[in-house]
């Protein structure tokens, strides 16, 4: 499990909220890609040539709720 990353992600929700709607991805406490699909992001992540698998999740969209499962 990425416990760093989530950690992170619940300490900074209020900053994700720039990146509404998008998908992120988060290696330990750094958002290294970010964009409008899964493929999209992790086509960034292997660009930048981060070796790490990286924590990806979509933030919501500010009218969307948000739950934990």
């Amino acid at each position: 499990m990425k416990e760093k990353e989530l950690n992170w992600i619940s300490k900074h929700f209020e900053e994700l909220e720039g990146y509404s709607g998008k998908w992120v991805a988060i290696v330990e406490d750094q958002i290294v890609a970010t964009g409008d699909s899964v493929k999209e992001v992790m086509e960034i992540v292997k660009q930048k040539g981060i070796k790490e698998l990286p924590l990806v999740t979509l933030i919501p969209s500010k009218d969307e709720e948000t739950y934990v499962l």
